[in-house]
Formats: structure tokens, sequence, C-alpha cells
């Protein structure tokens, strides 16, 4: 069963157009880990929001689908909508 990783602001589509697809959806978590340390590296002023989130990601249940939410990495108003990093079953191929 193939899985795809999402990132978006609740309530609108996902940031990229063409969300990559996964085997499992423990691959699907991983890929998200590695997507919120990246920008952990980008961004070392937002080491909270990402710290929260990267915590988050490392304790769900990898062997399943969900969504986690999270502050917005940099953003500091006082309207953040956060971002949700979600793992959902897809009926799309997996690419090779």
């Amino acid at each position: 069963m193939p899985y795809v990783a999402t990132i978006n602001v609740p309530g609108y589509l996902p940031m990229d157009d063409d969300p990559p697809i996964f085997e499992t959806a423990r691959d699907a978590w991983q890929h998200l880990v590695s997507e919120v340390e990246h920008g952990w590296d980008m961004m070392p002023d937002a080491d909270a929001a990402y710290l929260e989130v990267h915590t988050q990601l490392h304790n769900i249940d990898q062997d399943q689908t969900g969504t986690i939410y999270g502050p917005t990495p940099g953003y500091d108003g006082d309207h953040d909508l956060g971002l949700a990093y979600s793992v959902t079953w897809t009926d799309e191929e997996v690419d090779e």
C-alpha cells in the first residue's frame, strides 16, 4: 500500500504539487523528519518550532497514517496557522 508525505498550512493545499510517494508509512514519516531537519539547518532561528515538530515526529507510531501539527518555523506574528505534517494512504504507484 503506497503512502504520500505532505506538508501544508491547515486548510490549504500541500506545499508540494507532486508530493513524494513511499512504499511504507515509516518511509514517508522518515521523509518528513528529513524535511524538518533540512529546514532546521536552513533556519536556525526557528529552533523551538523545529524542535517541537521533530520531537512529535519521533514519538508518533510511524507504521500508521496521521497528521502532526506544529507552529510555522520562523513566524513570530499573532495569527500563525501552523503547519500540518501528514502521511496518508494513496492509490498512486510508487515511482521507482
